[in-house]
């Protein structure tokens, strides 16, 4: 069985996935829009980019240096972020941290402002 490999899906797809999880738990698309421009310092139009074109990776690559995206601490599924030690790795868990506060109710206020 192949390995999945996270970097190569396109972002796209990721996007989609982290949309349906806050749909579904009663927030919009463009609350998450707006915590994923925050924090990865993205104009919409370069958002609207990403969701065309490129790959989880890539997209990584070019936000992970954000001190905005730096900010995000915690736990997530059991591990903490900071102590994982690939950046690009990290980054993914980040954006997976954004995507569950905002589904599990927190408010954008306390999101936004950390």
């Amino acid at each position: 069985m192949a390995k999945f490999d996270i970097f190569s899906m396109k972002f796209s797809r990721l996007y989609q996935l982290y949309l349906a999880k806050v749909v579904k738990k009663g927030r919009s698309r463009q609350e998450l829009d707006r915590v994923l421009m925050h924090f990865c310092s993205l104009s919409r139009r370069q958002l609207s980019g990403w969701k065309r074109q490129g790959s989880v990776g890539e997209f990584v690559r070019r936000i992970y240096h954000s001190p905005a995206l730096e900010s995000v601490g915690g736990s997530i599924c059991g591990v903490k972020i900071e102590d994982i030690r690939r950046p690009d790795m990290k980054a993914v868990r980040r954006l997976d941290k954004l995507a569950d506060e905002l589904a599990k109710g927190k408010s954008l206020e306390k999101i936004m402002n950390r």
